[in-house]
This record gives structure tokens, sequence and C-alpha cells, in this order.
């Protein structure tokens, strides 16, 4: 009697141990695939970064070589032109 007992409690801890060992299993395979996502998006978020970055530095690159730097007095002329445009426009309004 005290044998068989012995035997049966010694499957319910050989089949509690398989079960730990199976949820063990499960949660290292989801933590590895979660932490394999975000190193994957923490990839393409740096490659989509780098891509603007070129982007924006080649469209600032034709910029400066398109546009002349202006003088003050060139800017300040400028500016006027605007602003006596601007009174026009206002003007005819009223």
């Amino acid at each position: 009697m005290a044998q068989k007992t012995k035997e049966k409690s010694q499957k319910s801890r050989q089949k509690s141990k398989q079960k730990h060992q199976k949820r063990h299993q499960e949660s290292k395979k989801s933590h590895q695939e979660s932490h394999q996502k975000s190193q994957t998006r923490r990839e393409e978020n740096q490659k989509s970064r780098q891509a603007h970055q070129q982007k924006n530095q080649a469209r600032n690159q034709t910029r400066n070589t398109k546009e002349s730097p202006k003088s003050h007095e060139e800017i300040q002329e400028s500016s006027d032109k605007i602003c006596q445009t601007n009174t026009k426009k206002h003007q005819k309004s009223l």
C-alpha cells in the first residue's frame, strides 16, 4: 500500500515538473520572439531615420548650391518689395 502511494506521488511530482518545464520553455520562447520583434523594429526605424537624413541632406545640399548667399542689402531690398506689395494689396482691399 505504501509502495503504491509512493509511486503515485512520484508520478504526480514528475507530471508537475514536466508542466513547469513546458511552461518555462513556452515563456522563454515568447520572450525571445518579443525581443526579436523589438530588435527588428529598432533596426527598421534606424534605417528609416538614416534614409530620411540622407534625403534631407541631399535636398539641403541642392538648395545651398542653387541659392547663392545674398548680401544684407539684397535681403533688405527683397523684404522692402514684399512690404510694398502687401501694403498695395491691403489698400486695394479697403
